[in-house]
């Protein structure tokens, strides 16, 4: 073999043997990187949990205080708790609700027992005649059932209405919804885009207390948003908010919303009374 030959296999080799010595050093780098990413990120998120476990505990949170961890000076965490309604702006709620299931929003405050307060003289009610209800365009044009739980003098009371915005699925023979045409907003409902709005009128009268609403999307699911008018809407719960962050500056957040107890969606299906409900 010429001197020449050899000359150039050597060099081959040697390229090989370079590239993959790089190749292996790039990767343990990476990895190396990739698990101190990981160890950051698990150390901010358990320092967040730590902050959710010290507002459940407390029932304050720390109101912006940066608390630091006794066994690592480098990592921190930051809870709020933030009331969640509770003013006259649009109320938008969290969760997609699926049809048929149902969610729940309050027209009267809670006592420090979660019970509800329907004393009328109560300045924590919603004391507005109407509340317009609104919902979010799908794929499935979907509809809405309204439902009103009031209490007249100690006695339960229900009203219902449903409102359907397709207006031709309303009138199909036979399968039709047979629901009311919505009257409100068809894009802007509540002032959210692509949202249906429908205002809803409160049971009025001597001694009545509207108590809560019964929101039900039909034919798909939806998110939802109420708009009160002329009044501030109680408030519909806490949101407690714990950041986590490590000396690296790798922030982790949790949110956990504290709301309050409901009946049950089968509720409204099993439970039908020609008179006055009580308890």
């Amino acid at each position: 073999m010429k001197k020449g030959q050899t000359l150039l296999i050597v060099m081959l080799v040697l390229t090989i043997a370079v590239t993959v010595a790089l190749s292996l050093i790039g990767r343990a780098t990476t990895d190396v990187a990739m698990t101190t990413q990981i160890e950051e990120s698990a150390r901010a998120f358990n320092a967040a949990e730590a902050g959710i476990e010290e507002a459940l505990l407390k029932g304050t949170g720390t109101n912006g205080q940066i608390v630091t961890l006794a066994s690592d000076t480098n990592t921190k965490y930051k809870t709020d708790i933030v009331t969640v309604g509770g003013t006259e702006s649009v109320y938008r709620m969290p969760n997609r609700i699926e049809a048929g299931d149902v969610a729940t929003v309050f027209l009267v405050a809670h006592d420090d027992n979660d019970n509800l307060i329907e004393d009328s003289a109560d300045g924590g009610r919603y004391t507005g005649g109407t509340i317009d209800v609104c919902w979010e365009h799908g794929t499935v044009t979907p509809a809405v059932e309204v439902a009103v739980v009031y209490a007249v003098s100690g006695a339960y009371y229900v009203t219902r209405n449903a409102y359907d915005p397709d207006s031709s699925r309303i009138a199909t023979t036979d399968t039709g919804s047979n629901f009311s045409s919505v009257t409100g907003s068809s894009t802007n409902g509540c002032g959210v885009e692509n949202y249906y709005g429908q205002t809803i009128t409160l049971p009025s009268g001597a001694g009545v207390v509207p108590l809560f609403l019964r929101i039900r999307p039909y034919f798909s699911p939806s998110t939802f948003a109420v708009l009160p008018s002329s009044s501030a809407l109680p408030e519909q719960g806490t949101e407690i908010v714990s950041e986590g962050s490590t000396g690296n500056t790798v922030v982790r957040k949790i949110v956990v919303r504290k709301s309050y107890g409901t009946a049950p969606s089968a509720l409204d299906y099993v439970t039908f009374s020609q008179g006055a409900f009580t308890h």
